[in-house]
Parts: C-alpha cells; structure tokens; sequence
C-alpha cells in the first residue's frame, strides 16, 4: 500500500509541474548542422536537415529573430520550415538575379516575414 500512495504522490508532483518546451535559435540550430558533419541536426526537438540546395526546419520552438543570411548556407536555394513554431520574425537576406523560396507550411506560427536583396550596384532595398 506504501509503494501504491508514494507512486500516486509523485506521479501528481510530475503532473502539478507545469510543462516548458525549450526553444532553440536560428544561430544554434545553423552552426549544429555546419558542426554535425551529417545533413541533419537536431536540438531542443528542433531539426534541420539538408537535401541537396534544400533545408527543411521541423518541430519545436525557434526563439528570437529567425534571421536567414546568405553566409548560413553557401549553397541554399529553398528552405521549408515545416510544423514549427517561430516567436518572432522571418528576415531573409537573398542576392538579386537568384532564384530562392522560402516555404511556411501551414502549420508553422511565424509573426513576419521580411526580405532583404542585395544588388551590387545599388543600395540595398528591402521588399515585403
């Protein structure tokens, strides 16, 4: 009967706790993938993983600007962010005359989106 009343009184501590997902930022889950040596890497239940000019980021929290630039990835053409959830905004930063796609599936929360492009004979300009 001890051992049923102590099993009930932890499993009601567990449960009276309250739940915090970690979150992860754009930087860390960027330099886990470079620092990987694979083409997938994933921290705090968010995972990055690469198909050839392609990145897909899934699951959990990315925390603070999520702020794509082009020395992240010297060879991204498309990034899914699939079933996440993204506290704050998306700043993409993309060279003129590329082509790129930035993909939000409908499962994933992000506030904004901004895009900045790079023109190596004017100024920057930034498109919404």
């Amino acid at each position: 009967m001890m051992k049923k009343a102590a099993a009930i009184t932890l499993s009601t501590v567990l449960l009276l706790q309250p739940m915090t997902a970690s979150a992860v930022t754009w930087k860390n889950i960027i330099n886990g993938l470079r620092n990987s040596g694979t083409n997938r890497y994933t921290e705090d239940g968010t995972t990055i993983e690469k198909d050839g000019d392609s990145y897909i980021v899934s699951g959990g929290i990315l925390t603070g600007t999520t702020w794509i630039k082009l020395d992240d990835f010297n060879d991204w053409r498309k990034i899914l962010f699939k079933e996440i959830n993204i506290e704050e905004d998306i700043m993409a930063e993309l060279d003129d005359g590329k082509e790129y796609s930035i993909d939000i599936d409908e499962k994933t929360n992000a506030e904004n989106v901004h895009v900045t492009v790079r023109n190596k004979t004017k100024k920057d300009r930034c498109k919404k």
